[in-house]
């Protein structure tokens, strides 16, 4: 259903904004309540994209909740099971990008540097640190 929400942005994006609103809040931002132990990188990795993909549109409160869930994803670290999820820390560095380049600024830069920097510290591949770290620049 991510998927099918992020191919239609543009239809969703004209619609009202109470209509996106109540299906970000309903649909898409839950996803990063059960970060990172409930959802599967898979999830995460397309809420981050929708997240994008609506950036032009998202605004106020549900900027807020997107920030904090983006952060969620990019602050997730590996688990034990050796699954990677540099995928999910990527698309969170470009949604959270997008949002910034869409004028939806955090209320508190504060967790969005820490997040970076500590990301920064602990990335494993240098691709991995140039990605968080471009969202300073």
């Amino acid at each position: 259903a991510l998927l099918a929400y992020g191919g239609g942005c543009k239809f969703l994006a004209s619609k009202n904004d109470q209509t996106l609103f109540a299906l970000l809040r309903a649909r898409v931002l839950p996803v990063y309540s059960r970060a990172p132990t409930g959802g599967t990188p898979y999830l995460l990795a397309n809420a981050n994209w929708v997240l994008g993909e609506l950036a032009e549109s998202i605004k106020g409160s549900v900027g807020d909740s997107a920030h904090a869930g983006l952060l969620k994803a990019l602050a997730t670290p590996d688990n034990e099971d050796d699954v990677s999820l540099a995928p999910v820390r990527s698309s969170a560095a470009a949604a959270i990008t997008t949002l910034l380049q869409a004028s939806c600024w955090p209320r508190d830069w504060t967790p969005l540097l820490t997040a970076v920097v500590d990301r920064c510290a602990a990335a494993e591949e240098e691709d991995e640190a140039g990605r968080a770290f471009a969202l300073i620049e």
